[in-house]
């Protein structure tokens, strides 16, 4: 009887994965990108993900070697490394084909990796820091706090890790650091840092911007906080120097440009989504973030976003009376896609009297002609042709409580992807119950 309940416990505890795993398949962030000497691009981002291109706009999805979220990657000493989750460190020559590192600090999150090309430095949370000569050894360092760090760099001649609270740290070999900055009582975040030759320039939380000239010393740009079209409330999370203008990215699709780090603007961009980090080289800028936000632009201020949405069918034909959900699906630009129907906005152009569309995409066919429907995710919209067609044998809702709905929508509103999943779970349930039973009765015999 023991055996049986440790068999049900097992079995349920499956089913439960099963379900969270429906309820939790959400976009993926990508976290982090870096050009390669050779001009191959690598992004890094949740559950593994590692995707690859040449121009930016193409992309590749890799194997990855971890399914811990990926915050950071650098290129260096001939090779990608990239720093994660739960300790996970990973490299690769080519982007392609990835090898995990054993490390002794499993239960700490690596938020960053920078090189100076003597080594290389991964850093997280608790202010662990870990150096390497080749990224496959790996050995801790004690850090000068136990605060969070959110990215290291190396810049001009020395490491600049930045985190809470504003917090900025500088290192010649990743062993030995000095705090040059720290506000206990704040709660703000430093989230990156870059040089422009003449100054440093480091942003956060809540628009954030301090210069230094010499990397010790901070003034805060308190001119930034004043500007209207700036707002304060949002974060920034990245920045970088052209060899003209400085260029930031951060929350809701915010980017940033400045010629002299104090004076700054807001250009448009082709997303509403948080903007993770942006890599500048030979005329482009590449940006990743939220949802899998891939933004290109050849000066800064023109940008180009590389994901597409679709439906099931441009040209859609119901009967009169007939109920029938839109299917919108994301396209990433690396070969998958995922489904945004919940995100999705609708909106009927023309057809007032033919049909109307709720918030969760159902079209209801009220008239007999041609509607058009406007869906919109993030900044991208497509358009619907909607014909309804008049039904002979129409029912009215009250005789046939089933009528108009589409094959693939169940009554209380459950789409049919979602309908197989519960059934196969139901079946590897049902197979795994059966023997379970089977095993007992054997041990009996």
């Amino acid at each position: 009887m023991k055996r049986l309940a440790s068999v049900l416990a097992i079995i349920l505890i499956f089913l439960l994965s099963c379900s969270a795993y429906a309820q939790n398949n959400t976009l993926p962030y990508l976290r982090s990108i870096v050009l390669s000497d050779s001009g191959l691009y690598a992004a890094v981002g949740d559950a593994g993900l590692i995707i690859t291109s040449e121009d930016g706009v193409v992309w590749n999805k890799a194997v990855s070697a971890s399914s811990e979220n990926i915050n950071g990657v650098v290129w260096a000493m001939g090779k990608f490394i990239a720093a994660g989750n739960k300790g996970t460190l990973i490299t690769s020559a080519n982007g392609r084909d990835w090898t995990k590192a054993d490390i002794s600090a499993k239960e700490i999150d690596l938020n960053s990796v920078a090189s100076s090309g003597n080594e290389i430095v991964a850093a997280g949370d608790s202010g662990t820091v870990l150096v390497s000569k080749d990224g496959v050894l790996w050995a801790q360092r004690r850090m000068a706090t136990k605060e969070k760090i959110y990215r290291v760099r190396w810049i001009n001649d020395r490491y600049f890790a930045v985190g809470e609270p504003m917090l900025i740290l500088t290192s010649k070999d990743g062993i030995t650091w000095d705090e040059v900055k720290a506000e206990p009582s704040s709660a703000v975040l430093l989230t990156d840092i870059v040089w422009d030759g003449k100054k440093y320039v480091a942003v956060g939380e809540q628009s954030n911007m301090w210069i230094s000239e010499d990397g010790r010393k901070w003034i805060r740009n308190e001119a930034v906080l004043n500007k209207e079209e700036i707002d304060n409330t949002q974060n920034i999370y990245s920045i970088t120097w052209t060899g003209s203008k400085f260029v930031a990215v951060g929350d809701q699709g915010k980017v940033l440009s400045s010629a002299d780090g104090s004076d700054w603007k807001r250009e448009d961009s082709a997303t509403n989504k948080d903007l993770k980090d942006i890599v500048y080289s030979d005329g482009k800028y590449v940006v990743t973030g939220e949802k899998g936000v891939i933004l290109t632009s050849g000066d800064g201020v023109k940008w180009n976003n590389h994901y597409s949405i679709s439906a099931q069918s441009n040209n859609i034909t119901l009967k009169q009376g007939q109920k029938k959900s839109l299917e919108i699906m994301l396209n990433y630009p690396y070969g998958e896609s995922e489904d945004v129907t919940a995100e999705t906005s609708f909106e009927v152009l023309d057809g007032f009297d033919v049909l109307t569309v709720e918030k969760n995409g159902e079209m209801n066919a009220i008239g007999v002609g041609k509607a058009l429907v406007k869906a919109t995710y993030d900044t991208k919209s497509i358009e619907i042709s909607v014909s309804v067609e008049k039904d002979a044998d129409l029912q009215s809702p009250a005789d046939d409580p089933n009528q108009g709905r589409d094959n693939g929508q169940s009554e209380s509103g459950m789409s049919l992807s979602n309908i197989l999943l519960l059934a196969g779970s139901g079946i590897i349930v049902a197979a795994l119950i059966l023997g379970a039973i089977l095993l007992i009765k054997k041990k009996k015999v």
